[in-house]
């Protein structure tokens, strides 16, 4: 009587595949959460820029060059675009600021909007 130990060619080819598609899944997904990670954080700066804006809007005089009507914008820090544009209704101001940071290798740029109005 003959008995068979270990196993055959076709087995170890199968597992061999299901091993490396595992990884690969693995792989990428860890590729994935790094970019969402990297995003999440200028993100982050983005909004922290943008409430940094807002306290110095808040605290300025009413008549000062910020707060005058038309759009502005500054650079908060590198590849960082801050931009506020300012309408004047009566004693009121409303104020659109935007933050915006492109990221490399992908289409959507981070972008906070946040809308204050300001009365005098």
């Amino acid at each position: 009587m003959q008995t068979n130990r270990g196993f055959s060619l076709a087995e170890v080819l199968v597992s061999m595949f299901l091993v490396t598609t595992g990884l690969l899944a693995m792989g990428h997904t860890m590729g994935k959460a790094i970019e969402a990670n990297y995003r999440t954080s200028q993100e982050g700066d983005a909004i922290g820029f943008a409430l940094q804006k807002i306290e110095v809007l808040k605290t300025v005089p009413f008549t000062h060059a910020d707060l005058s009507a038309g759009a502005h914008s500054d650079t908060p820090a590198a590849g960082f675009a801050r931009g506020w544009s300012v309408t004047t209704t009566g004693n009121a101001k409303s104020i659109t600021l935007t933050v915006t940071r492109p990221i490399p290798n992908q289409t959507k740029p981070v972008m906070v909007v946040l809308g204050i109005e300001r009365v005098q």
